[in-house]
């Protein structure tokens, strides 16, 4: 895909030390993103998600570090650009949504020193300028009285109001690409609803492309293209968003979307995964997922199974030699 992709992820490790060992945490991950859609990155807490949309912005913090692998946005390598180059991009053609707004924001500025930073940082605007747009930003967020959210801290703003005050922030200079980390775990139905309604709008009336990090598959369903699944530090899966809800191939997806409230009957108890995401210092031989997986072989255990098409020429890619056996 590298042709048409905007971003394009090859081969990506990040590692970590531990008094256990070095932590694999993300472990070969390629991953490519076209212009103008959503992708959805979904899996279990500890699979990697976060690690690697941290990793397009070199904002992993130490003791971890990016071991290997390339990071091209539109063509350029963002893991060989000096720091002075990659300030040029961050919050500028690549914005961010941090997963816990309060702790994303600086409690002691107000809210129009924050949003006004991003543009102070990458635009020529004298300070009438800044603010005037700060509060357009806000108003595109759907916040309500953006003069007076501007004048306000974060303490004294909803949960559901940070969020939108960080989707203003990453927008601040309409980036060409936005990481959604989680952007709606900490809110409750309604604003969720509100938080993704306005994402979509977003996308519509700017052609913003989103990677779009949840363990939510309602979610996805609702605003992902196509959906990758990660697990143990990998992608095991990728397909149209349509393809991969109606025929998982891989039995970590099915096990997923089979433990989901909305696919239960009302007698059905909730059909968990059994077992936990192995340590990232000692994954097990071959197939990360075959101490948990319903059709695991002998032979699980010999080889690492490669992300290939479930069928020849199939765009669906699923890491297992035996996906077709599904139950």
């Amino acid at each position: 895909m590298s042709g048409s992709a905007l971003l394009e992820i090859q081969g990506l490790r990040v590692v970590f030390a531990t008094e256990h060992g070095v932590a694999r945490a993300v472990d070969g991950v390629d991953l490519a993103l076209r212009a103008g859609e959503t992708l959805g990155l979904v899996g279990e807490s500890g699979s990697g998600k976060t690690l690697t949309a941290l990793s397009v912005l070199r904002l992993v913090e130490p003791p971890g570090r990016i071991e290997s692998g390339r990071i091209l946005f539109r063509g350029r390598d963002l893991l060989s650009l000096g720091e002075r180059e990659l300030r040029g991009i961050r919050g500028n053609e690549i914005g961010m949504v941090f997963q816990e707004p309060l702790s994303a924001l600086d409690p002691v500025l107000r809210i129009e020193d924050q949003v006004g930073e991003a543009l102070s940082a990458h635009r020529d605007l004298a300070r009438a300028s800044v603010r005037e747009r700060v509060r357009e930003l806000l108003a595109l967020a759907r916040l309500p009285d953006p003069a007076a959210c501007a004048r306000s801290y974060p303490h004294q703003l909803s949960g559901g109001m940070r969020q939108r005050v960080l989707i203003a922030i990453a927008m601040a200079c309409d980036p060409a690409l936005v990481l959604a980390d989680e952007p709606t775990s900490s809110l409750d139905v309604t604003v969720q609803a509100e938080i993704l309604a306005l994402l979509r709008e977003l996308r519509r009336a700017r052609g913003t492309s989103f990677l779009l990090i949840t363990h939510d598959l309602g979610v996805v369903a609702e605003m992902a293209d196509r959906v990758a699944v990660m697990y143990a530090g990998r992608i095991v899966e990728l397909a149209d968003a349509a393809e991969l809800f109606e025929r998982p191939a891989h039995p970590y997806t099915a096990g997923l979307l089979a433990s989901r409230p909305g696919l239960a009957r009302p007698a059905e108890r909730l059909r968990a995964i059994p077992g936990a995401v192995p340590s990232a210092t000692d994954y097990p031989s071959g197939c990360r997922f075959r101490t948990r997986c319903p059709i695991a072989r002998p032979a699980c255990a010999e080889s690492e199974p490669a992300l290939v098409p479930v069928a020849a020429g199939a765009t669906h890619l699923a890491a297992c030699p035996f996906a077709g056996e599904l139950p």
